[in-house]
């Protein structure tokens, strides 16, 4: 009975529509009546496809604790409805529990060409979430005495002489350096020099240390600094003293290939298309340039919560997440390259991650040693409501799902009224033409 209740109401959806239009087709002109046939056919579309659409807010019968094979199809069934009614492309899902692996699936395609599905090791563009990863970097150049966190920038990159901004500003995004440029698929290694000069001579957005905004600057900016440190190439630091370290292999800040299990970015929110280009640029790397999988950020988040001493000491693991300043946004303060958002006493390190086709987010949950992870290659994808789906099932909480944009939810039925009134305007133009070209010949004769 459930299984062809849907269909049902569909084809009841469209009787109503039709029934409906054909009381007010008699009335209409001639001319009009093919147009309004057409309006109502798309409208009576557009109701079967919206009653195929389960109710607002539906809510999923709470799961017994801990997580039992119960527990975990039923996540697995609201993750897919979600991707179902989020018009998500494809999406990679991660839990640790207790400092341990506990769930790890993909959902939909890593590539609408080819259909190929997302797997737990599918690699994604993690885009902020990699500014964790250079926060780390610069903690594990201070522990060898190379630099400290309250050093002046212009130590290590003259072009900042003067400007009074330190590490531990960029770090926490307080530096005053604004984002007057974006990521262009830049893949020249001296374009990082020329981006360092222009964000340093480029007018701040308020004096170091008086303010907050979040900028990509900033990092790209503690990239070029590890790099003149280290006298070793960001991405090369990067995979050799911190990837390799966690045990992230399936992770690179190098260009992504084709033929990776690499999932590609689809773009739109309201209409989804598979983009041209991937935001990979070698002058944004340290703000956005993570290539990962769930897996592997996984392993990260593990790393993080055990404070595994083979990547950094204790002390330095306590300044990045040490709360240091508030921020713009309410309820979320800065650690050191971590944001800290807080749930009543505590404050829960996470990172989100967004650009041009990809969402991403990741959360600490130190008391419990847990993390979630999610990635994915669209725009549409929910990730705070994800999130919070998935602290349902882990609490044993009932589960509600989220309900997309009314606007998301209508788009065919509104494309439908666009274009049926467009074709109504058109046909009525040119009969309105015709009219005016015969009442031409009639004078001239």
């Amino acid at each position: 009975m459930f299984r062809h209740g849907p269909a049902l109401l569909s084809r009841a959806a469209e009787r109503t529509a039709l029934t409906r239009a054909s009381i007010f087709l008699p009335h209409l002109k001639r001319e009009y009546r093919g147009v309004f046939s057409v309006f109502a056919a798309m409208v009576a579309v557009s109701m079967a496809a919206r009653a195929d659409t389960p109710p607002r807010a539906a809510a999923v019968h709470a799961v017994p604790h801990p997580l039992s094979a119960e527990r975990i199809a039923a996540l697995d069934d609201a993750l897919e409805e979600i991707c179902r009614r989020f018009r998500v492309t494809g999406l990679a899902v991660g839990i640790v529990e207790n400092g341990s692996p506990l769930y790890a699936r993909g959902f939909g395609v890593r590539d609408t060409r080819s259909g190929a599905p997302v797997t737990a090791h599918t690699r994604f563009h993690a885009a902020s979430i990699s500014k964790t990863f250079t926060a780390t970097a610069i903690l594990q150049l201070a522990e060898k005495g190379q630099l400290a966190i309250d050093d002046p920038v212009e130590r290590y990159l003259p072009d900042f002489a003067g400007s009074g901004i330190t590490l531990s500003q960029l770090l926490t995004h307080s530096a005053g350096l604004a984002d007057w440029t974006r990521a262009a698929g830049t893949s020249d290694e001296a374009a990082v020099a020329d981006y360092v000069g222009q964000v340093a001579r480029h007018e701040h957005a308020y004096r170091p240390g008086q303010g907050w905004q979040y900028s990509d600057a900033d990092f790209n900016v503690l990239g070029a600094v590890i790099e003149a440190v280290s006298g070793i190439p960001y991405p090369e630091y990067m995979q050799r003293y911190v990837l390799d370290v966690a045990g992230m292999t399936e992770s690179s800040f190098h260009r992504p290939q084709q033929g990776d299990d690499m999932a590609w970015p689809h773009t739109g929110e309201i209409f989804v298309r598979r983009a041209s280009d991937h935001p990979w640029d070698r002058v944004f790397l340290p703000s956005s340039g993570l290539q990962t999988s769930v897996t592997d950020l996984m392993r990260w988040a593990a790393v993080n919560l055990h404070r595994d001493d083979s990547l950094l000491s204790a002390a330095s693991y306590d300044a990045l997440f040490t709360r240091r300043l508030d921020t713009a946004w309410s309820g979320v303060a800065m650690g050191l390259g971590w944001q800290l958002e807080q749930r009543d006493t505590h404050w829960l390190p996470r990172h989100p991650g967004g650009e041009h086709g990809f969402r991403a987010l990741l959360t600490l949950y130190p008391d419990a040693r847990r993390a979630i992870v999610i990635l994915s290659n669209g725009e549409t994808t929910p990730r705070w409501e994800i999130r919070g789906v998935i602290e349902a099932v882990l609490d044993g909480k009932t589960i509600t799902l989220p309900q997309p944009p009314a606007l998301a939810r209508y788009r065919w039925l509104i494309c439908a009224s666009v274009l049926a009134f467009l074709i109504a305007g058109t046909i009525a133009l040119q009969r309105r033409r015709s009219r005016q070209s015969r009442h031409a010949r009639v004078e001239m004769v």
